[in-house]
C-alpha cells in the first residue's frame, strides 16, 4: 500500500479505469479516489472500456467518465494509471 501511496503523491496526472461492463463497486471506488484526488489538485480522467451503465448515472452528475476509443481530449501526459477490481487483464483489452 505505501507504494501505491507513493505513486499518487509523484503523479500529477492520474487515469481512473475499471473492468469491462462496469459494477457499483469499481465504480465507486473511481469516483470516490476521483474526487479526493481533485481536492489534493491533481488532474484526474476516468476512462472505463464501456459506457456507464444506466442504474449507475446518479454516480457521475457531472459527465466525468469517458469512454476508451471516444475520448474528449487525447490521453496526454498521464504519470500513472490506477484500475479497480478485476484481476482479468482480458477486461481491460479494449481500453488500449
Amino acid at each position: 500500500m505505501h507504494a501505491v501511496i507513493e505513486l499518487i503523491q509523484k503523479s500529477q496526472s492520474l487515469v481512473l479505469s475499471t473492468h469491462a461492463q462496469p459494477d457499483g463497486d469499481g465504480l465507486g471506488c473511481q469516483y470516490a479516489l476521483y474526487w479526493a484526488l481533485k481536492k489534493i489538485g491533481k488532474s484526474v480522467r476516468i476512462i472505463n472500456v464501456d459506457p456507464l451503465p444506466k442504474k449507475y448515472q446518479f454516480l457521475d452528475p457531472h459527465g466525468l467518465q469517458e469512454v476508451a476509443g471516444k475520448l474528449k481530449t487525447p490521453l496526454e501526459n498521464t504519470d500513472a494509471i490506477l484500475i479497480f477490481d478485476t484481476n482479468d487483464p482480458e477486461l481491460l483489452l479494449d481500453l488500449w
